[in-house]
Parts: structure tokens; C-alpha cells; sequence
């Protein structure tokens, strides 16, 4: 599709309306989640909410046990697929790539490894939800925290044995 075409499309869905509401409801809601979990994690570096383009928005959680290790996690809602997922990530690509080895290693692991490539920013993936149901805003907020410190205690469960290992 030529780009005339696409801005066509484009400026025919703005015109409707549905686009901006259903944008401005999730990340009012993206919001809303962060400021709670500031305040329920007052030791947790939250960063800011990163909009996107329409394609991911997420903000990272960085616990201090991560922090000293130079990872963090990201909630992200990706727009397209219409789904939360929590990542594990690294400052730094170099990080990054380390860590995947690692985890490439080890047997029956719950979550999905990343591959590394351009674009990508995760060393393990999670899908929490799938077509979430904003207009139950508590219920999901409620079933996201839940994830994410059940994912926080997996990471760093995860990550501080295969340190061990790697010192054994």
C-alpha cells in the first residue's frame, strides 16, 4: 500500500474516533497500573511510561536485587496483538546477549527465551494477557500485579541460581 493510501486509511479511522478512545483508555490505564505500583513498591525503581507508536507501550520495574545486576522488567502491552507480556531486560546489549546464553542452558524452563536480533529487547517473555478486558480495570490490574511479582520472584529466583552455577 502506498503511504497517500495508508495516510488515507489513516485519517478515515482517526475520523471515526475509535482509534483515539480505545488508545487514550489503555494508556490511561497503563498509567493508572504504574502509579499503583509505585506506591505499593516504594523500593522499585519505576521508570516513566513509554507511549510507543502505536506499537508497544510499557514501563520498566526494576527491583533492587535486579538493579544490582543491571536487569529489569518491562510491562508491555503490544497494540497489534492486543496483549500484556512481562520481559525480563538488560541495561546494555552485551547484557543482554550474556544473559540469553545463559538461560539458552537451562532445561525445562517456564518461560521463552528471547532470540537475539534487531529490535529486540527481552531475554525471557511471558504472555500475561491475552485481549485484556479493560473495562474490568480492577480485576486487571489486580491479575497484573499478581503476575508481576510472581514473574519478579521467578526472575530473581532465576537469575541468582544460575550465578551460582556459574561460581559453583
Amino acid at each position: 500500500m502506498s503511504l497517500s493510501k495508508a495516510l488515507h486509511v489513516y485519517h478515515e479511522a482517526l475520523n471515526k474516533g475509535d482509534i483515539q478512545k480505545a488508545y487514550r483508555s489503555i494508556l490511561s490505564f497503563i498509567f493508572e497500573l504504574r502509579t499503583e505500583l509505585e506506591q505499593k513498591y516504594p523500593e522499585y525503581a519505576i521508570s516513566q511510561v513509554y507511549q510507543g507508536y502505536m506499537d508497544m507501550s510499557y514501563f520498566a520495574i526494576t527491583p533492587p536485587e535486579l538493579r544490582a545486576k543491571k536487569l529489569k522488567i518491562a510491562l508491555v502491552y503490544l497494540h497489534e496483538a492486543n496483549r500484556f507480556e512481562l520481559w525480563l531486560s538488560a541495561n546494555n546489549r552485551k547484557l543482554q546477549k550474556e544473559w540469553i546464553d545463559v538461560l539458552n542452558q537451562v532445561e525445562n524452563l517456564d518461560y521463552r527465551v528471547s532470540e537475539l536480533g534487531v529490535g529486540i529487547d527481552s531475554i525471557v517473555e511471558y504472555i500475561v494477557h491475552v485481549s485484556p478486558n479493560f473495562e474490568a480495570k480492577e480485576s486487571l490490574k489486580q491479575s497484573l500485579a499478581m503476575n508481576i511479582d510472581r514473574f519478579i520472584k521467578a526472575m530473581e529466583g532465576l537469575i541468582n541460581s544460575e550465578q551460582r552455577c556459574e561460581h559453583a
